[in-house]
């Protein structure tokens, strides 16, 4: 019998278990969510099979397109398909649970339903591993509590339930995470069972995901206001100057880089700006990068910023193109705003996932943003646009043109991000969200960018 009938099979079984029981087993669902026999009747809509929202959780499609690894602080690991279970080969477990999470994104939770959770796992040595489902963007918000199970040798079934009190949500996303551990772990049969009816979900557009009402564009055609097109042998030193040296603490982040102005790390090479990570001694540090902005030469209020960028990869690579507001000289980070157009915390399928955020100062550090994911391949196969549009409203990010996010900025407490920013281009090299660079990680790396254009509006020019 094909693993894909009996993998049918399977969830008939446990279906018609869960119909005569009324889930009252604590292994399949949380006593203080039992559903009655009759209930499972009447929500299971005329006998109907539960609704799995996960794709491909038996791993019968080798392509793991629909599945995210994602790897934090030391956090080391690699996932393939070994005869239809998902091998999950951990490296290097970190120091937190979720240094090594296996995620699938964008699942529509539905408010009102009741969910349960189910895989099946074995592990290489007994280990523990962690399960929760909750919202995909920042910021974080659990919809179940976070379960912890103890795995063993031998292959298993592990269950949970919740019930979704929060508005319905087209971002919910199912984590399983392995980190504080090398154990390697096989994984099988994943489910998130939809039980009963939930509330329908507000229509959003496929192309824009956003966090709450926005604001409509400023109306107006955009105008070319800066360019710089790395034309020429030599960086424009009327729009650049260099960050120099370690910074404080790593730059704020214990990134382990030393920033050169030297043309071994940064340079223009056929009409293209070159920022190029070294591993090497260099002033008591183990690796070189560069960092190069506008700040005292060229800054905005506003505007549609973009870049045509040629991303590196590998973990411990944290390329970005981002902005600061001019005010951080005189009142500190976070008080003067920070603009992240893009962002990438390399190694395995973080290398496709390109992240855009802003952090300001609501009685403390505050931040918010969104991601997207390439539909094939990694950002170091190609060249991309990366842009945000900002106005007094909102920010809004594109890749390739397509909005991924946007965020509300009317707040009152958001009023830094309506000041002047300047632009950064760098490439760091470890620190606290990629963790450090792997056995795996290549050196040199190299961030090639095209070009990068600033844009306003008719009516502010």
């Amino acid at each position: 019998m094909s693993k894909k009938i009996g993998f049918k099979i399977y969830i008939f079984l446990i279906f018609i278990f869960l119909v005569i029981t009324g889930c009252a087993s604590e292994t399949v669902i949380k006593e203080d969510e039992t559903i009655t026999s009759s209930s499972a009747e009447e929500d299971s809509g005329n006998n109907e099979l539960p609704k799995n929202i996960i794709v491909n959780g038996d791993f019968s499609n080798p392509d793991l397109k629909d599945w995210d690894l994602f790897l934090g602080g030391d956090g080391d690991a690699a996932i393939e398909v070994i005869n239809e279970e998902l091998f999950v080969d951990v490296i290097d477990g970190g120091n937190e649970r979720w240094h090594v999470q296996l995620r699938q994104l964008n699942r529509l939770i539905k408010k009102g339903a009741k969910y349960v959770v189910s895989f099946d796992a074995r592990a290489v040595e007994p280990r523990r591993i962690e399960s929760q489902v909750g919202k995909n963007s920042e910021p974080w918000t659990e919809y179940s509590e976070e379960e912890v199970f103890e795995i063993t040798t031998d292959m298993q079934t592990y269950t949970y339930g919740f019930v979704m009190t929060h508005e319905s949500d087209l971002e919910g996303r199912l984590l399983i995470d392995f980190g504080r551990s090398d154990s390697d772990v096989y994984i099988d049969n994943v489910f998130v069972w939809q039980k009963t009816p939930g509330e329908e979900p507000s229509s959003v557009p496929e192309e824009e995901v956003i966090s709450e009402d926005i604001p409509e564009p400023v109306q107006g055609e955009w105008v070319l206001i800066w360019n710089d097109e790395f034309d020429g042998t030599e960086i424009n030193l009327d729009n650049w100057s260099f960050d120099i040296g370690t910074g404080n603490n790593g730059w704020g982040n214990n990134e382990l880089q030393y920033y050169t102005d030297r043309p071994e790390n940064v340079r223009i090479e056929d009409n293209i700006l070159v920022i190029e990570a070294r591993k090497e001694n260099y002033e008591d540090s183990e690796y070189t990068s560069a960092r190069i902005k506008t700040e005292d030469k060229q800054s905005w209020a506003y505007g549609k910023i973009e870049a045509r960028i040629k991303l590196p990869q590998g973990k411990g690579i944290w390329p970005a193109f981002w902005m600061l507001g001019e005010s951080i000289n005189t009142i500190n980070w976070p008080y003067c705003g920070e603009i992240d157009v893009m962002e990438m915390i390399g190694g395995g399928s973080n290398d496709s996932i390109c992240h855009g955020t802003i952090h300001w100062d609501k009685d403390g550090w505050t931040y918010t943003g969104g991601n997207t994911t390439l539909s094939s391949g990694i950002f170091a196969d190609d060249y991309h646009i990366f842009s945000i549009e900002w106005d007094k409203g909102a920010i809004r990010w594109f890749l390739d043109g397509k909005q991924y996010h946007a965020e509300n900025i009317t707040h009152e407490h958001q009023s830094e991000l309506h000041d002047s920013f300047f632009i950064i281009l760098n490439c760091a090299i470890g620190g606290n969200w990629p963790g450090s660079p792997s056995q795996s990680t290549v050196f040199p790396q190299k961030m090639y960018i095209d070009w990068i254009r600033v844009y306003q509006k008719v009516e502010s020019v």
